[in-house]
């Protein structure tokens, strides 16, 4: 098959597309737009959250995401996107999770680059508050186990 760049999705249809997909809570499509050795971002401290730290993959990218929906309930997800140039897209998403263990809100702010080439998503960063999110984490983490 030739490559056609006319028939490859832009940056701004890629990026639409698995924001309206993650927004829908459906991971296969949403993953079906990242590139097989694509890598996600999360600037979390590793292993505070599923998704937090480097995953690189498909594979890796479906099983955090999934873990990411087991651990919250997302109650507001409203990105915005804040620019597109060439392959790089901004965006700013506000929102409000619940922590299914402890019942717990966190809501705020964060933002998410993608990295677009050839219709698929081959990098995305995902930037959150770290120290407020981490706490947050740490003493959801605590009301749960106390509950137990």
């Amino acid at each position: 098959m030739t490559y056609n760049p006319a028939l490859t999705p832009t940056t701004r249809a890629t990026v639409e597309r698995a924001l309206a997909f993650w927004y829908a809570q459906d991971i296969e499509q949403t993953v079906s737009l990242f590139a097989a050795d694509a890598v996600y971002i999360l600037y979390l401290e590793e292993g505070l959250v599923p998704l937090s730290g480097e995953n690189r993959g498909t594979d890796a990218i479906r099983a955090a995401l999934h873990g990411v929906l087991a651990d919250w309930e997302y109650i507001r997800w409203e990105p915005e996107i804040l620019s597109i140039e060439g392959e790089h897209a901004r965006i700013r998403v506000n929102f409000e999770y619940r922590h299914r263990a402890s019942g717990d809100h966190l809501v705020g702010q964060c933002r998410i680059t993608f990295e677009v080439r050839d219709g698929l998503i081959v990098r995305a960063d995902e930037l959150h508050d770290a120290p407020m999110v981490e706490s947050f984490i740490r003493f959801a983490n605590q009301k749960a186990s106390a509950k137990s």
